[in-house]
């Protein structure tokens, strides 16, 4: 009879696996193990923190001999604590392997897909990459700090400082939370439904170093809204924008859907790749500038010239439609969110480009209801979920492009809308994986697919 494992017990652990979601893997007694900040091929002592039906999830307390893959030293002082960077003490080299081991593991799924197809990861160099920074705000009054949860769980991890993210917007969340604190708010609580700070995001422009500061509260407090108090941060911290984003729901939602402007600009303007985008506080876009920038070149190469009509699906504010619009005569956007299409449009504007129509729409009610002629090419930029069996059976049946370029953030989704346009007779033509985000499992994945049959070159 299998002994029982309590909770607080120590227990001897060969971590075998890299996790794909936060936690590497092992077993004990035939358990699954999910070690939080263990590499493969570490022997170490852990501590048992939560028992489930699918396994045990444990914390390191000793390494008794470090994997060959192991860090000497961890690039961060919270990373035992944290978990958001869930491979941060692995060698970047050991991270690609296991990212490019995990994409193939997928792929060989799909119908036509061969190991000659993958390219190798292409991935950014340094520290402080992400452009976008989202920390949650915890405390009494006059007493509130900056942190993250821990992944999947609402159990709130104090950070001084992230390396992944960038410096100055970092300073700029700092500098804005210190006058919050001057002001006696506190930090909200979620099981008691009471304080008015939830989160502080900052939006740095990679080409500018402008920062937007977006302040998430539960209610637009009136000390909040008093313009002069923010001079002094708009003068010396490089902010050049604050706004309050109102979300009054009782769940874990980041964003509410009201956004009131306090004190300098509304929006910023930025720069990738030759082409400008107006970004607002809650705009959605990369959260990471110099990936963006990879991820959009290594797309760019991929557009053939004499386009006569594309379709970029779940498309944003247009960052792909714009660079399709110089080899296309005709491209159409379809996006579900306003704001996100009210973005697009004015940076078409920005960017002079006339030959793009955004849709603001669903894309599966998009292409139930329209009739669309001569599509030469198709993009697909889909949430996590991926586009789904409907969406690209409608993709094959009505508009079958000559061309597809699927750009993914998630493989376990990709392969399934792969598996779908393999059987209908799409084949995989390359799949270049992007590592926008180092020390993390996450992914992207850009798949180019073509119809042999009306393929010419």
């Amino acid at each position: 009879m299998r002994k029982k494992i309590e909770l607080n017990s120590l227990i001897k652990v060969r971590v075998t696996e890299l996790g794909y979601k936060s936690e590497a893997r092992g077993l004990f007694e035939e358990i699954p193990v999910f070690i939080k900040g263990g590499v493969p091929g570490d022997i170490l002592t852990a501590k048992v923190e939560h028992r489930g039906p699918n396994g045990i999830w444990c914390s390191v307390k000793d390494i008794l001999t470090p994997s060959p893959h192991r860090l000497s030293c961890s690039p961060c002082a919270h990373a035992d604590r944290c978990g958001c960077c869930a491979w941060i003490n692995a060698s970047y080299k050991y991270q690609l392997q296991g990212k490019r081991d995990f994409l193939l593991t997928h792929l060989s799924q799909a119908k036509n897909f061969s190991k000659d197809l993958l390219q190798p990861i292409k991935h950014l160099q340094g520290k402080n990459l992400r452009t976008k920074i989202q920390m949650v705000i915890s405390g009494k009054k006059g007493q509130m700090t900056p942190g993250f949860y821990y992944p999947r769980t609402h159990n709130f991890v104090e950070v001084k400082h992230c390396p992944a993210q960038n410096i100055k917007g970092e300073q700029a969340i700092f500098q804005v939370l210190r006058l919050l604190n001057q002001l006696g708010l506190s930090g909200y609580n979620e099981k008691q439904h009471k304080g008015t700070i939830r989160h502080l995001l900052a939006r740095v422009s990679g080409k500018s170093n402008r920062i937007l500061v977006t302040i998430v509260c539960r209610h637009p407090h009136r000390k909040l809204l008093a313009e002069q108090r923010w001079e002094k941060v708009l003068k010396t911290g490089g902010v050049s924008g604050i706004c309050l984003n109102i979300n009054s729901y009782n769940d874990n939602r980041v964003l509410g859907s009201e956004n009131i402007h306090v004190a300098g600009s509304k929006t910023m303007v930025e720069t990738i790749i030759g082409l400008k985008f107006r970004l607002g506080p809650t705009s959605f876009f990369q959260t990471n500038y110099q990936g963006a920038q990879l991820l959009l070149t290594e797309i760019q190469q991929l557009i053939p010239d004499g386009i006569n009509c594309a379709l970029d699906l779940y498309a944003g504010l247009g960052p792909l439609a714009a660079i399709i619009a110089e080899r296309s005569n005709q491209v159409v956007a379809i996006e579900a969110s306003p704001q996100s299409v009210n973005d697009g449009i004015a940076s078409l504007n920005l960017n002079r480009i006339k030959n793009i129509s955004f849709i603001n729409s669903d894309v599966e009610q998009t292409l139930q209801a329209k009739h669309f002629d001569d599509v030469d090419l198709v993009t697909l930029n889909p949430p996590r979920a991926g586009c789904g069996e409907r969406v690209v059976h409608l993709l094959c049946d009505k508009i079958a492009p000559q061309r597809i370029i699927y750009v993914s953030c998630n493989p376990a989704s990709l392969v399934k809308d792969l598996q779908i346009l393999c059987h209908q007779n799409y084949k995989i033509h390359q799949v270049i994986p992007i590592d926008m985000f180092p020390n993390t499992p996450h992914l992207e994945t850009i798949v180019e697919l073509r119809a042999p049959s009306k393929i010419t070159s």
